[in-house]
């Protein structure tokens, strides 16, 4: 029997190991996953093309932003008129930091009306395609929409024997709020510093680690230096796999006070709810998939009620961890334990199987 041969676009990402999982459970399920260089040059081969982040729009630049724009709508037109079944992931409601936002939502309209299946990974998804595009092309596109959720890091990165907590010097009796992935400014990093400067706890350490934008980890720099508290590990580096299981041992806590304007999704909960971490973040599309209660989450209308918002549900879980330790931990554990059922590798490969097998029949 003829494998099915799919690009896989991007076919992996430095900061994203979701692609190399997704790669892996494909291959098993008796895929050929090709990049999409490799993909290019056997095009007359190719059935299928997942295409993860292609609406978003990387350019300042005014005009490469409209020459990139009209390229990507050309190839989705030519991916259709080569027969290829193309399967649009959308992963958030537009690019974090693009400088024309209009553009990226635009080129997500053709992509659902030219999209043979669109995988959305939360049900809030569906609720923004409504919203933003209204219902004439959400009901014209209702059936050929798949939810499949973010898959569980349960397992992924390597067991690292490494005792940060003893390297920073932090006691077991002092809660650590972690922060762990790319610094970019639509994660509001700067909350974070803010609520440590405002803080009065001292059996409190907040850690930030991670690399990206290197002029706002400037402006974080400049902001710790201007604070005069010392609750502040900024590491800004690239964090390996291999160190991954060691930082989130030395946590209590994760802290990801995400944009509501572009975010549906966040790989940092799953990342955390699948080591036994609980997360204080707004209510996005991934935590609203949760029951009611589980993670202190928080809502706001405007960008600047949102750091009262984040300090309300922070001053809750850390209440919580130092009042009533054992309801903290209960929450976490069925995090963890609702993670690795629902969003396991076994059950996501099982439903992109069978999405790929009934669009190639």
């Amino acid at each position: 029997m003829r494998k099915i041969k799919t690009i896989l676009y991007p076919i992996k990402l430095e900061s994203n190991i979701s692609f190399d999982i997704k790669k892996k459970y494909l291959e098993e399920s008796g895929f050929e996953v090709l990049s999409f260089k490799e993909g290019i040059k056997r095009f007359w081969d190719i059935d299928l093309i997942n295409l993860n982040f292609f609406e978003i729009i990387h350019s300042q630049n005014a005009i490469l932003c409209i020459i990139k724009f009209v390229f990507k709508w050309l190839l989705i037109d030519l991916f259709g008129l080569m027969n290829w079944k193309i399967v649009y992931t959308i992963h958030n409601k537009q690019g974090h930091s693009s400088r024309y936002p209009q553009l990226d939502i635009c080129l997500m309209k053709h992509m659902l009306i030219k999209s043979d299946s669109v995988v959305v990974l939360c049900d809030e998804t569906k609720a923004y395609i409504s919203e933003m595009f209204g219902q004439r092309l959400y009901q014209g596109i209702v059936n050929k929409i798949t939810k499949i959720p973010l898959v569980s890091y349960e397992g992924t990165y390597p067991a690292c024997d490494i005792d940060l907590r003893q390297q920073w010097n932090i006691s077991e009796n002092e809660m650590v709020i972690m922060f762990l992935g790319g610094v970019s400014p639509y994660k509001n990093i700067e909350y974070i510093m803010k609520y440590a400067n405002e803080c009065n706890l001292h059996n409190i350490k907040f850690v930030i680690a991670g690399n990206g934008d290197e002029r706002y980890i400037k402006d974080l720099q400049k902001l710790l230096e201007e604070s005069s508290k010392d609750q502040v590990l900024f590491i800004p580096r690239y964090i390996s796999n291999s160190e991954i299981t060691a930082f989130l041992a030395a946590s209590d806590l994760f802290l990801i006070p995400l944009n509501k304007r572009s975010s549906l999704n966040s790989g940092s909960c799953m990342l955390a709810f699948s080591h036994h971490r609980n997360v204080v973040c707004p209510l996005i599309g991934t935590v609203k998939e949760l029951p009611e209660g589980l993670c202190y989450s928080y809502d706001y209308e405007r960008e600047e009620d949102h750091y009262l918002a984040m300090k309300k549900a922070l001053d809750k879980a850390i209440l919580e961890f130092f009042d009533n330790r054992a309801h903290f931990d209960e929450k976490q554990e069925k995090l963890y334990q609702l993670t690795v059922s629902n969003n396991a590798v076994d059950v996501i490969k099982e439903k992109y199987k069978d999405l790929y097998i009934s669009l190639c029949k």
